[in-house]
């Protein structure tokens, strides 16, 4: 007697009129021996059962049972075999196989729909007419899905943080996988997608697994960074004034924080700053921009300007004049000037906060109201000097 045992997948179903159960697992039998060696003058007969179109998983319930009867040239007649299948002692699959006399082989395929659960079968071949001794052997059904799934993330992201806050609301898909069998994809490390990410790195992690506990990973990073230049505000102008002999020296602006207001959405203090005209510089009578830069943990910068204006301490007519003029603000189309003490003009001048004369020239008048026309210039902050004799005033001019 010869028993051979493979690794097919099969299923076991209805043949005859009888109920039979499919089963689900990738052991199966092929059994092979001698029914009878002394049957109608030495007819050979040999029953093979396999399992055809092998099963990969263990949610597959389509194979195929195949019953094979191969004859001795000697053999003539029609005989009947009954194949039985119990699992822990108790019927689970029954069927009646007439292989008739016309070929050599016959074959006997059965689809099905009722699986058999994993586990230990019995199962045995009895020849019904000659009443030659039946065989029998055990086998296993077992599930022996041994490939991963393969898993493939998104790539590594890099974001900025949302405007305003230190975070960023992060949405990725979730990746795609194959397998031959059924399988679940589920994240085992990181933020959830839609997740408020913070700033730096963050590594998500996927696992696939399949119905045979077959599992693969992948990971991809998401990288939060800080784009987003500080706020910062200064103050419009500043006036200081000097004695006439004297220069201003600029001081540190950075250190006198009434001149600026600066936050940021991450970086807290803002501690870098830096000013130009650097701090030390000498500066005479004028209107100077003053610029302040600072920057984040992040390399973001951001800077603001103020109008630096430099006079010299009136002496007694100095003040008189100063005092007596005043200027309308806003201007829209022409400048008015008060000069209430009718102090005589000589020339004017307008300076841009840049420094820059925009429009200037000889006046001599010493009405109480000098008008000029400005309709050309653009809108924005400027400045009027106004001169009699020796003495000077500057005033500031809101163009609209």
């Amino acid at each position: 007697m010869i028993k051979v045992y493979t690794v097919i997948i099969g299923t076991f179903l209805l043949f005859g009129g009888l109920v039979y159960s499919n089963f689900d697992g990738s052991r199966a039998i092929q059994l092979s021996d001698v029914i009878s060696t002394d049957r109608e003058g030495g007819c050979i007969e040999t029953v093979d059962i396999t399992l055809g179109d092998p099963l990969d998983c263990p949610e597959d319930t389509t194979a195929q049972l195949v019953a094979t009867v191969s004859r001795s040239p000697e053999c003539f007649s029609t005989f009947l075999y009954f194949f039985n299948w119990k699992k822990d002692g108790v019927d689970v699959r029954n069927f009646l196989a007439d292989f008739g006399v016309l070929t050599d082989e016959l074959s006997d395929l059965e689809p099905g729909n009722d699986p058999l659960s994993p586990g230990v079968y019995l199962v045995t071949v009895s020849d019904v007419e000659s009443g030659a001794p039946s065989f029998n052997d055990m086998f296993t059904l077992e599930v022996e899905d041994n490939t991963p799934p393969v898993i493939d993330c998104p790539s590594n992201s890099i974001v900025a943080t949302d405007s305003g806050l230190c975070t960023a609301v992060v949405s990725f898909p979730v990746p795609s996988a194959t397998d031959d069998c059924l399988f679940t994809i589920t994240q085992t490390a990181g933020l959830p997608s839609g997740s408020a990410f913070p700033l730096g790195d963050t590594t998500i992690t996927y696992t696939a697994t399949d119905g045979a506990g077959n599992s693969s990973n992948c990971s991809f990073t998401i990288t939060v960074e800080d784009q987003e230049p500080p706020e910062l505000t200064c103050i419009n102008e500043k006036m200081v004034e000097v004695s006439s002999d004297e220069f201003y020296i600029v001081p540190d602006y950075i250190a006198e924080e009434i001149i600026y207001d600066v936050s940021d959405n991450c970086t807290d203090p803002v501690t870098i700053g830096s000013q130009d005209p650097p701090p030390g510089t000498q500066l005479g009578e004028g209107a100077y921009n003053v610029t302040l830069t600072f920057e984040d943990e992040a390399g973001n910068t951001a800077d603001c300007e103020f109008t630096l204006i430099v006079s010299i301490i009136l002496g007694a007519d100095e003040e008189n004049f100063d005092t007596s003029i005043s200027v309308i603000n806003p201007v829209i189309n022409y400048l008015k000037v008060s000069n209430t003490g009718k102090i005589p003009l000589n020339r004017f001048a307008i300076f841009d906060r840049s420094g820059k004369t925009v429009m200037g020239g000889a006046v001599n008048t010493s009405e109480q109201v000098f008008r000029q026309d400005v309709s050309t210039l653009s809108e924005g902050i400027y400045f009027l000097q106004l001169e009699s004799g020796p003495y000077r005033s500057i005033r500031r001019i809101v163009k609209k």
